[in-house]
């Protein structure tokens, strides 16, 4: 159904493109369908053309994509596949051992967090060839290198931090399509000849913006495949959420401040995903992190894309700190990440309940896997929220070593860390609550249900033990005579 959606969305998204293109060159009309047509190409080349200018970064700045961090976390139910995966498919050399021993040993550990560099990864054509590097025939060649590590930030839950290197012609494609022009999108509501823009819908959206965010979600989307294939996993055994493009800021005026200078140059930055929302977006004088909810689905795969922006110093941006500073942002994106993703599972849980519920029957077998995956949930929702309350201060603590990040035109309160760990907390409590609300009116019906089928079950006994004496009186009754007689001779009276 959703692909016959997709396939009618296309449709009417290609014939509106492509009459806007025919019918523009043609004479100037005078009213009529074709005069509205024309009239939407032209606010269409001055939406466009507004766009354009306004995305310009100032003269003397450019913005410049260094990499991309990929966060795809896992939980304790994974761990023995993902671990068992990992340690044989790490590169053979004289870490192997080391390497493999700490992913056993951190695996059901009940204490604390790890941190495991797993190595680095690059295509047959890179010019990488450190002594850790392992080359890969399957990885994009819009991909320099790749770099995995594992942190486990939970006792039951971990994550692969993939940080993606991308090559020079990719950062040159991004920046001429983020400076490019492009038309705003206009739909036809419908495809048919004589209806043609008898109504249309107008899309608000940056064309340019949409294009950057696809190309940054299709990298990540091949790394995933990527992934899945060299390390032999299921899809579904990690959960890739969140994206985090890390963009160079160029020629910023001394003294500089990131935060400011993004706030009062937003408009260069939104086409590289930059939030029009201010409260979304967290900075300090040398970096900025931008929150947005927006998802992105390249091939069936669904990537939410947060980026970063660093002023550019003598050092280069991608070793900004140290390298274990993007494992405390990814810490942030992780916990976000799996309280949405328990939040996510128990909506879909709650209408199927509704529903279910509903129903006479309750004893079957859809019933019996709702049964189960309302106890997975409430059992993951519990773990967490249990694990997390015990290890908040320590979360906070490590996702604050990336920086103290403040809301945008906000007081000083709202710091990013604090922010974080406060959702994760609400969100798992209310999810937990109502996780338990679900199991607890599930297993009230359940009870009913079974008291109703026992007392069915005892009336259909009771009619059957009826029945059953009825046809053995009758079956008597053939033999009535012979029965009496054999009484008379055993006790004459």
């Amino acid at each position: 159904m959703r692909s016959l959606e997709k396939l009618k969305a296309n449709a009417r998204s290609f014939v509106s493109r492509k009459t806007l293109d025919i019918v523009e060159p043609l004479p100037e009309f005078q009213g009529g369908r074709l005069q509205t047509i024309q009239m939407i190409r032209q606010r269409q080349r001055e939406a466009a053309g507004e766009l354009q200018t306004s995305s310009r970064p100032p003269e003397g700045i450019s913005v410049d994509l260094t990499e991309i961090h990929l966060l795809a976390w896992f939980g304790v139910e994974e761990f023995e596949h993902v671990n068992r995966s990992i340690r044989k498919r790490i590169a053979v050399d004289w870490r192997t051992a080391d390497i493999s021993d700490r992913i056993a040993n951190a695996s059901w550990a009940l204490d604390g967090s790890s941190f495991i560099r797993l190595g680095m990864f690059a295509p047959a054509n890179s010019s990488i060839r450190r002594s850790d590097a392992t080359i890969s025939n399957e990885i994009s060649d819009q991909i320099s290198w790749i770099r995995i590590d594992h942190c486990r930030l939970l006792p039951s839950f971990a994550f692969l931090h993939f940080r993606i290197r991308v090559a020079d012609e990719f950062r040159s494609l991004l920046q001429r399509i983020a400076s490019g022009y492009h038309l705003p999108e206009v739909e036809s509501h419908s495809v048919m000849p004589h209806r043609l823009f008898s109504g249309f819908t107008e899309s608000g959206r940056d064309q340019g913006r949409e294009k950057v965010m696809a190309c940054c979600a299709n990298i990540c989307g091949a790394t995933e495949a990527w992934a899945r294939k060299y390390f032999s996993l299921r899809r579904g055994q990690l959960q890739f959420s969140v994206a985090h493009p890390v963009y160079r800021i160029c020629g910023l005026p001394t003294p500089y401040s990131c935060d400011k200078w993004a706030a009062n140059n937003h408009s260069a930055l939104e086409r590289y995903g930059y939030s029009r929302v201010p409260f979304l977006n967290y900075g300090t004088t040398d970096r900025v992190v931008s929150r947005s909810s927006a998802r992105y689905w390249p091939e069936n795969f669904r990537i939410s894309i947060e980026p970063v922006f660093i002023a550019d110093k003598e050092a280069d941006a991608s070793d900004f700190n140290f390298s274990g500073a993007w494992s405390n942002l990814l810490a942030a994106s992780c916990v976000t990440a799996i309280s949405s993703s328990n939040r996510f599972e128990c909506e879909k849980i709650r209408r199927r309940t509704v529903l279910l519920a509903g129903g006479r029957k309750l004893l079957g077998g859809r019933h019996a896997k709702h049964c189960t995956a309302l106890n997975h949930a409430l059992l993951r929702s519990s773990r967490f929220l249990s694990e997390f309350d015990k290890s908040r201060g320590t979360v906070e603590r490590y996702i604050s070593a990336f920086g103290k990040l403040v809301a945008d035109g906000l007081s000083s309160d709202r710091v990013f860390s604090n922010v974080v760990v406060s959702n994760a907390s609400q969100s798992a409590a209310s999810t937990h609550d109502e996780l338990n609300m679900l199991n607890n009116a599930w297993s009230l019906r359940l009870s009913m249900e079974n008291i109703y089928t026992m007392y069915r079950l005892q009336t259909w006994v009771f009619a059957l033990t009826l029945l059953a004496l009825c046809l053995s009186i009758a079956q008597l009754s053939d033999h009535y005579q012979d029965i009496w007689e054999f009484i008379q001779n055993v006790w004459p009276f």
